[in-house]
């Protein structure tokens, strides 16, 4: 579950209401620019068009994907996932749900991974060095080989329910017995 710290709430010396989640600024977050892959999301052009990631966790951008005047809400994650209710997160109502995350994972040496997609009436798209891994509306667990060094991990999710339980993790693979 990620938990979000989105700033709002300050109090206001006039006694107007607080501004609707719709009419916020968006402001980029600082960050840095990703070699040596391009990002290969054709969302990455809109949300993320300078290409750049953090040194460490995910860019994430939450948008109502059935409004394209909703400016998306930026934040620096520690993991891909997500899991909230109704309209909890920023005011997005759950079913309205688009999300991208891009980060870079880093390995010392070539490294089996497992790679966990845990997702509900959903549909999502998980690229890694600009090439499509999975592209679905169900949980899967693939294996994938990393070279040693650093890898781009690009995520688009689609929500289509009331409810959003979704997360993608990276785990050593089960051993054989």
């Amino acid at each position: 579950i990620v938990t979000l710290a989105d700033g709002e709430g300050a109090a206001d010396a006039a006694p107007e209401s607080e501004p609707s989640i719709w009419n916020q600024e968006y402001t980029p977050l600082p960050a840095t620019l990703m070699p040596p892959f391009s990002p290969a999301s054709s969302w990455s052009g809109r949300l993320n068009p300078a290409g750049t990631v953090f040194e460490s966790g995910f860019r994430a951008f939450y948008f109502d994907r059935t409004d394209p005047s909703f400016t998306p809400i930026e934040r620096h994650v520690d993991s891909v996932a997500l899991s909230y209710s109704y309209d909890d997160l920023h005011g997005i109502h759950s079913e309205r749900l688009g999300a991208y995350w891009v980060g870079r994972v880093k390995f010392e040496k070539d490294t089996l991974q497992r790679i966990n997609l845990s997702l509900s009436w959903a549909t999502t798209r998980l690229f890694i060095d600009g090439k499509l891994v999975y592209e679905g509306s169900e949980s899967e667990s693939i294996g994938y080989r990393f070279s040693a060094g650093f890898h781009l991990i690009e995520v688009d999710y689609i929500n289509e329910w009331h409810t959003t339980d979704f997360a993608v993790t990276l785990t050593e693979p089960f051993e054989a017995r």
